[in-house]
């Protein structure tokens, strides 16, 4: 079977010249052509991102093909990228849904699509890989986007891929963490154009006819204690700052307002007077502590000696 440049079957014709069925290819063929730019996705891509180190340009992906029986389609696809074709094929993109990155550390993001026979009808590797079906044309641009201050992209510039043998594409970039909240990366497709030189070009943001597609990405930062209250105090010191300078001036004010009503309750004393002297207070008064007599006591009386003594002391008591 032979191709036109553009890679598709040349248009059948009648022994008289344009029949309908030449009329038919035509219209087919302009149908293609005036397509506007744009991918079309079977349904709203997932939320999606995964975990990765790397760097930002772009690498043409390999391995095993999901089915390598021959395509007929897949073959004048790729031919007739080579002439700038602009027509359309199936593929399915893959990209992380999450990605979990250390404070100050960085991860590789991959994207890959890929057009070979059967591939959107593979399942997604594991759990924290998204996968959506598209509509592409030979080449397609991608870019990749941090949506938050806590997360940069080495490179956000549109990345160009073209489709050749292999039937996939990949980008990837490198994502580093500087700050503890989480964040989002937002994958953006857009189908390239081909120029008048036969290559390809992203068209620019301003192009009405380019549709983007993007993928969005959870980020998780992870951070240590010390970090978490070191990253705390970064975000909520500018609040603490100003709950100290209110306090601060609550206090100011509180002492002007007691000095204030102090002297409004003083009496009033004339320009220049000494200021009234305070009322002598005279000292407590001391008592002397009492002194009690010494006890006295009486002389003691020497025992009377001899038998008479006695008798006669005895009488006298009686």
């Amino acid at each position: 079977m032979t191709t036109t440049d553009a890679g598709l079957p040349p248009p059948a014709t009648s022994p008289g010249g344009r029949g309908p069925l030449s009329i038919l290819a035509a219209g087919v063929l302009f149908a293609v052509v005036a397509v506007p730019s744009g991918l079309f996705l079977g349904g709203n891509a997932p939320n999606s991102s995964a975990p990765v180190p790397s760097t930002g340009s772009t690498t043409a992906s390999e391995g095993e093909s999901p089915d390598t029986g021959s395509d007929g389609e897949f073959e004048q696809f790729v031919a007739a990228c080579a002439d700038s074709f602009e027509g359309w094929r199936p593929g399915q993109a893959s990209y992380p849904r999450t990605l979990d990155i250390d404070l100050d550390e960085s991860r590789t993001y991959t994207a890959r699509i890929d057009i070979r026979p059967g591939a959107q009808e593979q399942p997604a590797p594991d759990a924290q890989t998204g996968t959506a079906d598209l509509q592409v044309r030979c080449g397609i641009g991608a870019r990749l986007v941090a949506v938050g201050s806590s997360v940069s992209v080495d490179d956000g510039d549109w990345f160009l891929q073209q489709f050749g043998e292999p039937g996939t594409v990949q980008w990837d970039w490198t994502v580093t963490a500087t700050a503890a909240p989480d964040a989002e990366l937002r994958l953006e497709l857009r189908p390239a154009v081909a120029a008048v030189d036969g290559s390809y070009t992203v068209p620019a943001e301003a192009n009405a006819n380019t549709t983007t597609t993007s993928f969005t990405t959870d980020v998780h930062v992870r951070t240590s204690a010390i970090q978490q209250v070191g990253g705390w105090f970064d975000d909520s010191w500018p609040i603490i700052t100003a709950v100290a300078v209110a306090l601060g001036g609550a206090i100011l004010g509180f002492i002007a307002w007691v000095k204030k009503l102090r002297a409004a309750i003083a009496p009033p004393t004339a320009p220049g007077a000494p200021a009234p002297a305070l009322p002598a207070v005279p000292p407590p008064a001391v008592s002397p502590p009492a002194v009690s007599p010494p006890a006295v006591r009486p002389p003691a009386v020497p025992p009377p000696r001899g038998r008479r003594a006695r008798k006669r002391q005895a009488a006298r008591r009686r």
